[in-house]
């Protein structure tokens, strides 16, 4: 795998487990087969007691079930982890799209509260089931599909963080040599990597973190993104079929972000002595520009790169629904992203002449878009992984 970005990403929210730090949950996207798997799997501990929990599948009842804990010698899953930092691994996280709608409902408002730090249920005969004290890092592989849920949804609240796997990673024919020439090596190269991998971070919880100093300019950089993502991942309520804004869009507050961000780059200056101000930055700026809302992004790119363009001129550049880009269009006016101007226009329909208003569309000096502006060359880069990544899973609105 040529993405160090990725692997570094993955190290730092391991070696994070027992720290202080806001919990770091990474959901790492990439299509069938790009090697997501083989790229966690040497980050499980097969020494008991294991620091880490393979989750290759979560039901409502996997964590705390419905039965009451006076039945002699019962323990639930939570329970064993009650002031026991873990590093949960799920190598595919598309399997809870598919979920019955109730029981992802349940699963997804458990996972909420787990990254809080408690779980709780009613158990039978009345009994109120909680555990406190969690504390788990989690690392997520998925395909593109899980996008809807994500970054539409908002199910987890803004408690992940998302990444992308490097597009050379993605060269097919690359891929596909490497996977014939290395056929025969699979067992022996795993594991190597799970040796090197597992003595690399025994050795980083052994020593524990070290304070890393944080410059008031670095400080900056990192409430910056934050704030991009606050207001670029900002939930909306529309209706489907006309597409209209159906309430208020409120950006979340950048707290939760903030702190995350600052644990990945604690994470990530740990890593090494030789692991730079300016390396961990880079990573985290990639985090940002692909944990926003995508089409969001990609609206802000358009109108950077032509200064005013109409609707329907954009809805045909990025090549997506009509409505989806009015609703995004709508939402980005409200947090004060865009702005457009109105003219009338001739056209003619079905051979009857009609005036209609054209809108024009252009970005503002919103601080978030001057970020934007900022890291323009890292943001296309992203934005064309994501359209190579769901050609052929195009996203819900």
């Amino acid at each position: 795998m040529k993405d160090n970005q990725a692997i570094d990403l993955a190290l730092a929210t391991t070696i994070t487990r027992k720290s202080n730090q806001v919990p770091l949950w990474i959901i790492m996207i990439a299509p069938s087969g790009a090697g997501k798997s083989e790229l966690i799997k040497p980050f499980e501990d097969e020494k008991q007691p294991s620091t880490t929990e393979v989750m290759s599948k979560i039901t409502p009842n996997t964590f705390l079930s419905g039965v009451s804990n006076t039945k002699e010698n019962y323990i639930d899953f939570a329970q064993t982890l009650e002031n026991n930092p873990k590093l949960f691994l799920t190598y595919d996280f598309a399997q809870f799209v598919k979920m019955d709608s109730k029981d992802k409902a349940q699963v997804w408002a458990q996972m909420r509260d787990i990254y809080d730090g408690f779980i709780e249920r009613k158990a039978g005969l009345g009994v109120s089931k909680k555990v406190t004290n969690l504390r788990i890092n989690w690392l997520i592989c998925s395909t593109p599909v899980i996008d809807s849920e994500l970054l539409v949804h908002q199910e987890l609240g803004t408690r992940e963080l998302i990444y992308r796997f490097d597009k050379d990673d993605l060269n097919k024919q690359d891929l596909m040599q490497r996977v014939w020439d290395n056929s025969t090596k699979q067992k022996e190269m795993r594991k190597e990597l799970a040796f090197f991998v597992r003595s690399f971070i025994d050795k980083k919880e052994s020593e524990g973190l070290k304070e890393i100093k944080i410059s008031e300019k670095t400080k900056n950089q990192i409430m910056m993104m934050a704030k991009t993502v606050s207001v670029l991942r900002a939930a909306t309520e529309s209706d489907n079929y006309t597409g209209e804004l159906t309430n208020f869009v409120y950006e979340e507050m950048p707290t939760r972000i903030l702190l995350q961000l600052k644990g990945v780059y604690v994470g990530l200056r740990n890593l090494d002595e030789k692991y730079t101000d300016e390396m961990a930055l880079k990573v985290m700026q990639r985090l940002v520009c692909i944990s926003i809302h995508h089409i969001r992004l990609r609206i802000i790119i358009e109108l950077l790169s032509a200064g005013s363009i109409s609707t329907t001129d954009l809805q045909k550049k990025i090549n997506i629904g009509y409505k989806t880009i009015k609703t995004q269009l709508d939402t980005a006016t409200q947090l004060g992203l865009v702005t457009y101007t109105q003219e009338e226009e001739n056209v003619d329909y079905e051979g009857i002449a009609r005036t209609t208003k054209k809108k024009n569309w252009m970005v503002t000096d919103h601080v978030v878009v001057e970020y934007l502006k900022k890291v323009q060359n890292l943001k296309d880069e992203w934005v064309n992984l994501f359209e190579k990544q769901t050609k052929t899973t195009p996203l819900k609105r």
